[in-house]
C-alpha cells in the first residue's frame, strides 16, 4: 500500500512538473505574441508616421529589404534613398497624407483603400489651385514588425497637371 501512495505521489508530481513547464512555455508565448504587433498595427504606424512626416520612424519601420512600388510601377528597393527621398517629398507636398477608409487584412499582407491629398509647393506656399485629393490604393506586406513592401496604387495625373501649369506661370 505503502508504494502504491508513493507510486501516486510520484506520477502526480512529475504530472504537474510537466504540467507547470508547459505553463511556463505558454506563458512565454503569449508574452512573446504580445510584443509583436499585429500587421494592421505596424501598418497603422507606418500610415500615422508619413502622416506626422516623421522621417525617422518611416525609416524604423522599414525592414531592411523594403521595397516601394510607386503610382507609375517604378520599384525602388534601396532603403537609405527610400529614406533621403521623404524629405524632399514633403518640401514638394508639404501637407501630404493620406487617409484609409477600408482596410483588409490576410496573413501578412494588407490593403488599403482611401484618398493621398496634399498641395504641391515650389516655396512652402500652399496655394489652393495646387491642392489635389485623389483616389488611392495601398498594399503593405509586414515581416517581423516592419514594412517590407509599400506599394501605391492611384492615378497621379492630376498631380501632374498642376505641376505643369505652376511651372508655366
Amino acid at each position: 500500500m505503502r508504494k502504491n501512495i508513493v507510486l501516486l505521489v510520484f506520477v502526480v508530481l512529475m504530472s504537474s512538473c510537466t504540467f507547470r513547464e508547459q505553463c511556463q512555455k505558454d506563458v512565454q508565448k503569449q508574452d512573446f505574441e504580445r510584443e509583436q504587433m499585429s500587421v494592421e498595427e505596424v501598418v497603422k504606424k507606418f500610415v500615422a508616421a508619413i502622416n506626422q512626416h516623421d522621417v525617422d520612424a518611416i525609416g524604423q519601420l522599414m525592414s531592411e529589404d523594403h521595397v516601394f512600388i510607386d503610382s507609375g510601377g517604378g520599384v525602388h528597393a534601396d532603403v537609405e534613398q527610400m529614406i533621403q527621398g521623404w524629405p524632399d517629398y514633403y518640401k514638394v507636398f508639404p501637407d501630404y497624407k493620406i487617409e484609409i477608409f477600408e482596410t483588409f487584412v490576410s496573413g501578412d499582407t494588407v490593403a488599403m483603400l482611401g484618398k493621398a491629398m496634399g498641395t504641391y509647393s515650389t516655396d512652402g506656399t500652399l496655394k489652393p489651385e495646387n491642392h489635389w485629393e485623389i483616389p488611392a490604393a495601398w498594399k503593405a506586406v509586414v515581416a517581423d514588425d516592419k514594412i517590407k513592401l509599400w506599394q501605391v496604387i492611384a492615378d497621379n495625373s492630376i498631380v501632374g497637371e498642376i505641376m505643369r501649369k505652376d511651372k508655366e506661370e
